[in-house]
């Protein structure tokens, strides 16, 4: 009937406008935000910011004044998400290579090469990231240089700036995670392929260890706190990483107290073995990496002044020198880390000098 088709025609007319009300509405609705791009790595500091952040802390001042003296020259934040050990090992290992003259280049990196060819990872997408990293690492073992991640800045940037950009953050270009995973299996294969040898930590086995410090067997204590990203580093790992990367590592311990005063941890692949020399700090929980320079051999660790590369500070490494101005004033001598400076140098083709006497 007409009223029918009337009553029909407004019920359709209505759901119509519903359903448009329905899209602008759902057009208008706040989008589910992108996930947040976290920074995995900070730019190379002057010490002076470390005593700065713990200004109200007399000894740890006194500790980072000593390794002022000792040589060290910087140090760069690292994401302590429970990765930060592994996270400043692996750049750090990857600067020392980068930095190297081109022989020592490609030997260092067709060593790290050869570990990261032994890996093969189950998840697909874990594989794919791994395979970047792997081709990364073969270019430099090939004297190659390193090469920029996809969708990255390249121009004017040093090799010290590509390496930045590549693991700076947690992007889905990053290589960051690729690098820690790799590290934790290198590890835990090295730790279990190793448990029995009695000289594997100065005369005394990893299963030994394991045992002695109630982390029940090194299979357990792999599965449990070696292998699972975000599970802070045990003292075990350190007597494997060194070995299992062909590296040495020299932690300092800003984490004790003022009686300790400054104290040093040394861990080696093995005698007569040319490895790099990695430098990393403990404080409370957490690991970030150094930076030293030795005057003997005018060598900068890492990177090498010899090879003519600064240190990198990350992203402005590609448009900005840099040097280290020394000051005489002697209202700050009484001051070890307040005489150093950081400066750009505009002059010089790569720059990180020593400016006046040490």
């Amino acid at each position: 009937s007409p009223g029918r088709q009337r009553a029909w025609a407004a019920t359709r007319g209505e759901a119509t406008f519903l359903q448009g009300m329905s899209d602008r509405c759902s057009n208008l609705a706040p989008k589910e935000p992108a996930a947040a791009v976290v920074q995995s790595l900070g730019k190379l500091e002057s010490l002076n910011s470390l005593v700065e952040e713990f200004k109200y802390n007399k000894s740890f001042c006194q500790k980072v004044d000593e390794l002022h003296n000792k040589g060290y020259i910087g140090w760069r934040r690292v994401r302590g998400d429970g990765n930060c050990f592994y996270r400043a090992c692996g750049f750090g290992l990857l600067e020392q290579i980068i930095a190297a003259p081109i022989k020592q280049q490609m030997s260092w990196a067709g060593v790290l090469r050869r570990c990261l060819e032994s890996l093969r990872f189950e998840d697909r997408q874990d594989q794919a990231d791994h395979l970047r990293l792997l081709e990364h690492v073969t270019q430099l073992s090939k004297g190659e240089g390193w090469q920029l991640c996809e969708d990255a800045r390249s121009e004017e940037m040093t090799q010290q700036g590509l390496l930045y950009v590549s693991f700076r953050d947690n992007s889905p270009a990053s290589l960051d995670l690729a690098l820690v995973r790799a590290l934790r299996h290198l590890t835990a294969r090295h730790m279990l392929a190793n448990a029995d040898d009695p000289e594997a930590c100065h005369g005394i086995s990893f299963r030994m260890l394991c045992d002695a410090q109630g982390l029940g067997t090194p299979e357990q204590f792999c599965e449990q706190t070696v292998l699972p990203m975000g599970v802070e580093a045990e003292t075990l790992v350190m007597s494997a990483i060194a070995p299992a990367l062909c590296i040495s590592l020299r932690i300092a311990l800003l984490d004790r107290g003022e009686a300790s005063g400054l104290c040093f941890e040394d861990y080696k692949a093995g005698a007569g073995i040319d490895q790099p020399m990695v430098h990393v700090q403990l404080r409370p929980g957490h690991y970030d990496l150094l930076y030293w320079h030795d005057d003997s051999e005018d060598t900068l660790s890492p990177p090498a002044a010899g090879r003519g590369r600064p240190v990198t500070f990350g992203i402005d490494g590609g448009d900005v020198h840099w040097r280290v101005r020394e000051t005489s004033d002697a209202s700050v001598a009484s001051s070890a880390t307040s005489q150093v400076t950081l400066e750009p140098d505009l002059s010089s083709g790569y720059g990180y000098h020593f400016m006046g006497r040490r």
